[in-house]
C-alpha cells in the first residue's frame, strides 16, 4: 500500500506559532538602539500567501529613563516556496504603545528554513515608518531571528 503525503507547499493550510528576538534602531529626535522580544504566528492562505502577526516588547538595554515599548504588527507575506528554504517578502501595519499610540507601516523580507515538518527557523529584516507625532518616532530598522512550530489546520 502506498502512503500518501501532502504536497510540499510552504505553509498552505498551516499555522505557525513561535518566538522571535532581534535588534531595532528607532529613528526619532533621540535615536535609540533596542532589543526586541516577540511572539509571532502565521496562517497560510494558499500556496504563495500568508497572514502573519507579531506581538512583543522593545527593550532599551542601555538603561536610562526609557521604558519598554509594546508593539504589534500584522503582515501580508508573499512566499517563494523552494522546498526547504522559503524566502518571503511582505507589507504590514504596525502599532507601537509607549506614552501614546504610534501607528505605522512596514516592508519586510526574510527567509525561513524548514528544519522539519514541525519546526522552522528563520530571519527577517523590516523597515518601518510611523505616523504618530505623540511618540516623536519617524521610523525604524529591525532585524530578527525566529523559531516556530508548524501545525496543520
Amino acid at each position: 500500500m502506498l502512503l500518501s503525503s501532502r504536497p510540499a507547499l510552504a505553509y498552505d493550510e498551516q499555522v505557525t506559532a513561535g518566538v522571535a528576538a532581534g535588534y531595532a534602531f528607532l529613528a526619532s529626535e533621540q535615536p535609540a538602539h533596542t532589543a526586541a522580544l516577540a511572539l509571532d504566528a502565521t496562517l497560510g492562505l494558499g500556496e504563495r500567501w500568508s497572514l502573519g502577526t507579531r506581538v512583543g516588547l522593545l527593550l532599551h538595554p542601555a538603561g536610562g529613563s526609557k521604558t519598554p515599548m509594546g508593539f504589534v504588527s500584522l503582515d501580508l507575506l508573499y512566499l517563494v516556496d523552494v522546498l526547504q528554504v522559503v524566502p518571503f517578502a511582505g507589507v504590514g501595519l504596525d502599532g507601537l504603545l509607549s506614552d501614546g499610540l504610534g501607528l505605522g507601516t512596514h516592508v519586510r523580507a526574510g527567509m525561513d528554513y524548514l528544519w522539519s515538518r514541525d519546526l522552522l527557523l528563520g530571519a527577517d529584516v523590516r523597515a518601518c515608518v510611523f505616523f504618530a507625532e505623540a511618540l516623536r518616532l519617524t521610523g525604524c530598522l529591525a532585524a530578527s531571528v525566529h523559531a516556530s512550530l508548524v501545525f496543520d489546520v
